[in-house]
């Protein structure tokens, strides 16, 4: 599935020491605080997974804040340090708009977040629809 607002990295990614293979980057830095990318579901998925964190080759020391938005209501909302990892489970039944955003507010000059082997699953034609 392809963004209609703005842009991430796809592809793999290290969070945690976990690698990921079907994952979600946001590039933040201490100029750019803030990067988002939204997906429009068409109301037709049930659920979205990944797990979130900084990828393992951000600067040690440095956290980002991970927000989640279904048709503009937010639902996921957390801070997660770097070496951290958080599993995300969310209900999108009836979601036309999906939109993954992370906030930063430290000095590094890039850090990247990561959505790893970011899902949507939804009915027996379309389970295991990887977000790209």
């Amino acid at each position: 599935m392809d963004p209609v607002e703005n842009y991430a990295s796809r592809g793999m990614a290290v969070i945690n020491g976990t690698s990921y293979i079907h994952s979600i980057a946001l590039d933040n830095n201490s100029a750019t605080r803030d990067s988002s990318v939204q997906y429009d579901l068409g109301r037709k998925w049930q659920q979205f997974d990944a797990t979130v964190g900084l990828t393992d080759d951000s600067p040690a020391g440095q956290q980002i804040q991970f927000q989640i938005f279904a048709d503009g209501t937010k639902v996921f909302d957390r801070l997660i340090d770097f070496g951290s990892s958080v599993s995300v489970r969310l209900s999108v039944s009836g979601v036309l708009r999906l939109k993954l955003e992370t906030l930063y507010s430290g000095q590094a000059m890039i850090v990247h977040a990561g959505f790893g082997d970011a899902m949507l699953t939804g009915d027996a034609a379309t389970v295991g629809a990887t977000v790209k």
